[in-house]
């Protein structure tokens, strides 16, 4: 069986392998014509003498885009990833590496949610909001609602500078946004006003992207005095690029009932 400099099997354009590639994929370029062009990406790409890559320093995104030029085909984040690209971000506390988007046959270990940059470890993002007990919120009876975190009483919480606060936040519908995606573990804690019926407590983190399958907790018991009837939820959930979640809940007492409470995202990795 001949083989190239690469160990990479090339067939002539008489061999029964020729015809069958060519029917299997239909004029395009063959897997192994795809691997060689992937091989000689990789050749282009910057590494040291031993031809492994070094991760690299940079203070902004910019500044990791004059390294590693931002692929522009397939062959090219592929070659990429394959050479472990990885750069450390100043500005940001953590280290990141490249990869390419999914493919079963050329890139298995791609990512779905899209080719780019992803954090790997050191200060991943993470933070925390929460509704003060001095700034209620009412909730309506039956009505399912998400709960808002007003800015006058909202707090972030990260081991750093507030630069690793990855996600932002609309005060006024209660919607997460999230530049990073990834997987993310949210904690929620609600705090019930004290009432003296059994009632149907739920607590909900929603997105809105997969609207069929939210994380819920549901309780139905008296609530204490003073807030003291408290639903905790936690959760991973992966979070696609500029996807959204909502912190909401429900209750059915005979009358509104007002809320307090705190969320915390805390991201896992890309996969």
């Amino acid at each position: 069986m001949p083989l190239d400099s690469r160990g990479i099997y090339k067939y002539t354009e008489t061999e029964d392998a020729s015809l069958v590639s060519d029917l299997l994929n239909k004029g395009m370029t063959s897997v192994s014509d795809k691997v060689f062009d992937i091989g000689a990406a990789l050749d282009q790409l910057p590494s040291d003498t031993d031809g492994k890559m070094t991760e690299r320093i940079a203070a902004n995104a910019a500044q990791r885009d004059l390294i590693y030029p931002p692929p522009t085909t397939q062959v090219g984040e592929i070659a990429l990833q394959a050479r472990g690209a990885s750069v450390w971000r100043s500005d940001k506390g953590w280290t990141e590496r490249f990869y390419g988007l999914h493919d079963a046959t050329l890139n298995p270990a791609g990512v779905g949610v899209g080719a780019g940059w992803y954090p790997e470890s050191g200060r991943m993002p993470r933070a925390a909001q929460h509704r003060m007990s001095t700034n209620l919120q009412t909730i309506p009876v039956a009505v399912m609602t998400p709960v808002t975190f007003p800015t006058a009483t909202r707090s972030f919480e990260t081991t750093g500078p507030a630069l690793n606060w990855e996600t932002s936040y609309n005060d006024e519908s209660g919607q997460f946004y999230f530049p990073v995606a990834g997987l993310y573990r949210v904690d929620v804690q609600i705090n019930w006003a004290g009432t003296t019926e059994t009632s149907r407590r739920l607590v909900q983190i929603y997105n809105p992207s997969t609207p069929g399958d939210p994380v819920t907790i549901e309780e139905s018991r008296p609530s204490a005095t003073n807030y003291a009837t408290v639903s905790n939820l936690s959760a991973t959930i992966p979070v696609g690029l500029a996807s959204a979640l909502y912190v909401r809940v429900y209750q059915n007492s005979p009358s509104p009932v007002n809320v307090y409470g705190r969320v915390a995202f805390t991201y896992l990795g890309v996969r």
